[in-house]
């Protein structure tokens, strides 16, 4: 008996949840082994030098139409919602334009009952590391389906991962977890895409590992090794439905850098992944790290001061000793004695982080601390870890300083600066920034225009700059740019306050963009 012979006897005996371990036993009975698991075919995958094996996989949920529906009525706001815009909109009324800007009613088939969606928990390797990815797909669907693979945001807390959603059946609790992508993701999966959505490294079961945070080789791994192993769970499990090998990338903002550096891979080497490549939508995605990005981390003001840190923890645990290591990067700095401080429990960064930094004010100071070491280590991916981060972040306690260059050395930043000037690489920051840069497309190796390719980016977005899109058509004037606030500075109250601006707000528009951009592909 052959090994998927096997797995389809022991089927029918699954209840609707199969432990991870128990898995691999079955696994074993069927002759497969433990370690690999139906590998796959390196040869017919091309994969000859990375180790990307299936190892198992559970069904996690059930998944019912009234959940897309709830979905729809909560991303439509109500006509008193708490909404602005610029000056020159407010003038000409702003309800119509909020109300078709956000209003997602049509982004589904609703003339007939949605199906049920099923969601899978699949591990796999990448590399030697165990990680954990989300397939989504409905059954009951007579219409052939075809493969979405979808990146998630960026996300500060291990229990955002996307594997970790869930459906009660008995209690109809659910929870959607990820960076607010992810209702958008799931519709997707109502209306005929099989969805994989990778946890990607550092999330999900992969925890013990720091996020390898926008380096372009490890969301590729992440990626192709989800949608190879989710492949051979949907022919598995795939009951009434049927599907073809065709397959569809997208992602937002983090997502979208993702997106499009697998987008890239698969078009440098086709055989990496047993699906045909139709289309990419990478939206909002920080494209130019060397150029647009490292100019943002320079300025006086900046919004999300935690990108540059990320990425340097990041590219410190993945890249070793090629690249800076503490004493390199930071500044030592005249700090205060933060013993006792209940930086869990701050909610507001305007008022009660302010509040309770001033608490301190008077209280004895450490002389040179490596503020590295003390961002560092408010990166414990808690609830909580994006304002400890913030609070870390300020070398002027206890007022907040939101220029995360303050943090580097002096050496550093100037060298930063030069190769900005100069559009050169003279230190390593530029270097590996340079190296995971995207936006050079017509750099790239493989014909990128048989691909079609669309990026959604909002006028005005203060977190991830257009200009990273714009770099991007620019060196490849066969991809379509396309902004849903028609050059509109749209954002929300909440956004202002959580200080998110128009970023966030894009996530709803840019969604609608691509499913509009992939079915019109898929139904040709």
């Amino acid at each position: 008996m052959n090994g998927d012979a096997c797995l389809k006897k022991w089927r029918g005996i699954w209840t609707v949840k199969i432990g991870v371990l128990i898995l691999p036993i079955l696994l074993s009975a069927c002759g497969l082994g433990i370690d690999k698991g139906p590998a796959f075919n390196r040869e017919a995958y091309g994969i000859k030098e990375k180790e990307l094996y299936f190892i198992s996989y559970e069904l996690e949920g059930v998944w019912p139409e009234t959940v897309a529906k709830t979905i729809i009525n909560k991303s439509i706001p109500e006509k008193s919602g708490p909404f602005l815009v610029n000056k020159s909109v407010l003038n000409e009324g702003s309800e119509p334009l909020i109300i078709a800007f956000n209003n997602i009613d049509q982004y589904i088939d609703q003339s007939q009952g949605l199906p049920t969606v099923y969601q899978y928990k699949v591990i796999y390797k990448v590399n030697g590391i165990l990680a954990s990815a989300s397939v989504f797909f409905n059954q009951s669907s007579s219409k052939v389906k075809s493969f979405l693979g979808a990146e998630r945001g960026t996300l500060m807390a291990h229990n955002k991962a996307p594997s970790l959603s869930f459906y009660n059946l008995q209690t109809e609790d659910y929870k959607i977890t990820g960076a607010g992508d992810m209702e958008m993701m799931m519709l997707f999966a109502y209306e005929d895409y099989i969805v994989v959505i990778p946890d990607q490294l550092g999330f999900g079961i992969s925890e013990q590992v720091f996020h390898p945070y926008c380096i372009a080789s490890t969301s590729v791994d992440s990626m192709i090794g989800a949608l190879n192993a989710a492949k051979q769970v949907v022919e598995i499990e795939s009951k009434t439905s049927t599907f073809n090998q065709d397959l569809y990338l997208t992602g937002y903002s983090q997502g979208g850098y993702s997106a499009m550096a697998s987008c890239k891979a698969i078009i440098e080497d086709p055989s990496i992944v047993n699906l045909t490549l139709k289309a990419c939508a990478p939206n909002a995605g920080p494209f130019d790290l060397s150029g647009v990005m490292t100019e943002l981390m320079l300025s006086e003001f900046v919004i999300s001061p935690t990108f540059l840190p990320y990425l340097i923890f990041a590219y410190q645990a993945h890249y070793g000793a090629d690249f800076y290591q503490e004493n390199d990067v930071w500044t030592s700095i005249e700090v205060l004695d933060l013993e006792g401080l209940d930086i869990g429990a701050v909610r507001s960064i305007e008022d009660e982080i302010q509040s309770k930094l001033e608490e301190f004010a008077a209280g004895p100071a450490n002389k040179n601390i490596n503020i590295g070491s003390q961002i560092k280590e408010a990166f414990d991916f808690s609830e909580e870890s994006g304002q400890n981060i913030l609070v870390a972040m300020s070398p002027e306690f206890p007022t907040l300083n939101f220029t995360p260059k303050t943090i580097l050395n002096e050496e550093l930043r100037d060298q930063l600066n030069l190769d900005l000037k100069s559009q050169t690489q003279s230190n390593r920051l530029t270097q590996k920034l340079w190296e995971n840069d995207l936006y050079r497309v017509h750099e790239w190796r493989g014909d990128y225009t048989a691909v079609p390719f669309q990026l959604c980016h909002l006028e005005g977005d203060r977190i991830v700059p257009k200009q990273n899109s714009k770099n991007t058509v620019k060196n490849a004037a066969e991809m379509n740019l396309v902004d849903p606030s028609g050059g509109i500075e749209l954002f929300t109250e909440e956004g202002i306050k959580s200080l998110l601006f128009h970023h966030i707000l894009g996530i709803i528009p840019c969604y609608k963009e691509t499913k509009v951009f992939f079915d019109k592909i898929k139904n040709s």
